[in-house]
């Protein structure tokens, strides 16, 4: 893998935020467990300047992983532009959800996620899960191939 983008692990690190007091091990430990030990090592790792993403435990991952680590510049968008057209994308799908309870944002965040995964694209012509697992995602709401007959 050239270059990974984290664009729904964005959500995922914000609820480890939301939830926890995050520290930088459980950022480090969320990388290494559902990122890299998922999808394989990656040559660049691409985050922002928060201490929790840049620090020595972080250094120390990445060396070991053998991928660079580069950090998005800050006040300048386009660095990252990918994960910020996601967010522009995202953050308001989330927010049509949520049931004004700006505390329970968390709890629709897998189902949004679910959501994007699963949609054509316009920039590829593909879902995201097309992309990844080389054939069409099977959602609960397609009608099935064949039909089931139960009698009593």
């Amino acid at each position: 893998m050239e270059s990974l983008r984290l664009s729904e692990w964005t959500f995922e690190v914000q609820r480890l935020f939301h939830q926890h007091k995050t520290i930088a091990t459980t950022i480090a430990q969320f990388i290494v467990e559902e990122v890299i030990l998922k999808y394989g090592a990656s040559r660049k790792i691409l985050t922002h300047q928060d201490t929790h993403f840049k620090n020595e435990l972080m250094e120390k991952i990445a060396l070991l992983m053998g991928f660079k680590h580069a950090f998005a510049r800050t006040y300048h968008p386009q660095t990252n532009g990918q994960v910020e057209r996601f967010n522009a994308t995202f953050y308001p799908q989330l927010a049509k959800l949520h049931d004004g309870n700006l505390n329970n944002w968390d709890e629709y965040l897998r189902a949004c996620i679910f959501a994007y995964n699963t949609r054509l694209h316009n920039t590829t012509g593909y879902s995201p899960i097309q992309l990844m697992f080389a054939r069409e995602p099977i959602l609960s709401f397609d009608s099935p191939t064949s039909t089931i007959t139960l009698t009593v």
